[in-house]
């Protein structure tokens, strides 16, 4: 629970309300702000497990357990959470078991296991989202530096600026995604990409400068082959090792 100071109990009913089939019902509505650890890996297609686990504190299975009734959960079909869609929702109920005594020597395995109910909110993000904010940016920065490749080989100057003004671009939307998101110790589906696209636009701006040269000693027609080459090789590698990320991260 996150800020417990906040959290409001307002009880439906004020008794256990019979029931024709003889069982009582008690209902309570709960108010707060929850907490959870989300992981962040594969982002911008993260599917996050929103869960609520509820155990009884005082009495253990030898007194009390609880059971499913017929439809024990639904979800609200006007619930939403900005930027993410919710799947159907999963509950469980079973019983959790303490390895440790905490000094009780009297106590047996029994004695330590409590019943649990466990709620599972599956929500996901719109992948729609992530491909048109995160993916096509990264892309059309791509093509951009890779018709570099393709201008006639005697303007080097603008061959080679155009790699690095894409280099310097996707450094800075890298930078802005970053500053967004929590700091975490591991990388980020996004930081694979971003490094892969690194990787391919120094790549071309290689091919550029390789080709500069090849300008001086064997002519225009054999550089501009060689870049056409260069630009060719490293848009396939790009594309498998992003297909190969994407495999990795959401497989």
């Amino acid at each position: 629970v996150y800020e417990s100071w906040a959290l409001t109990q307002t009880p439906v009913y004020e008794k256990p309300k019979p029931q024709p089939d003889g069982s009582r019902v008690w209902l309570v509505r709960y108010q707060g702000s929850f907490n959870s650890p989300l992981s962040l890996s594969d982002y911008p297609f993260e599917k996050q497990t929103l869960k609520i686990v509820i155990e009884d504190a005082d009495d253990s299975v030898k007194r009390i357990v609880y059971e499913p009734d017929a439809n024990p959960i639904e979800l609200d079909p006007h619930i939403t959470l900005a930027g993410y869609n919710f799947a159907q929702p999963r509950i469980k109920f079973d019983t959790n078991t303490y390895g440790s005594s905490f000094g009780d020597v009297g106590t047996t395995a029994e004695d330590r296991t409590y019943t649990r109910i466990t709620v599972e909110m599956p929500v996901s993000a719109p992948a729609v989202s992530g491909i048109v904010k995160i993916v096509m940016p990264i892309i059309i920065v791509l093509i951009a530096s890779g018709l570099g490749l393709i201008i006639p080989a005697t303007y080097v100057d603008s061959k080679v600026n155009v790699p690095i003004t894409a280099l310097l671009a996707l450094v800075a939307m890298h930078f802005v995604i970053a500053t967004s998101l929590p700091e975490v110790s591991y990388l980020l589906m996004v930081d694979v990409v971003y490094l892969a696209a690194y990787a391919t636009v120094t790549a071309m701006l290689a091919g550029a400068v390789r080709g500069a040269w090849v300008l001086k000693s064997r002519g225009e027609d054999a550089a501009m082959a060689l870049e056409r080459r260069f630009l060719a090789v490293t848009s396939a590698i790009f594309i498998v090792s992003v297909a190969g990320v994407l495999l990795f991260y959401l497989a």
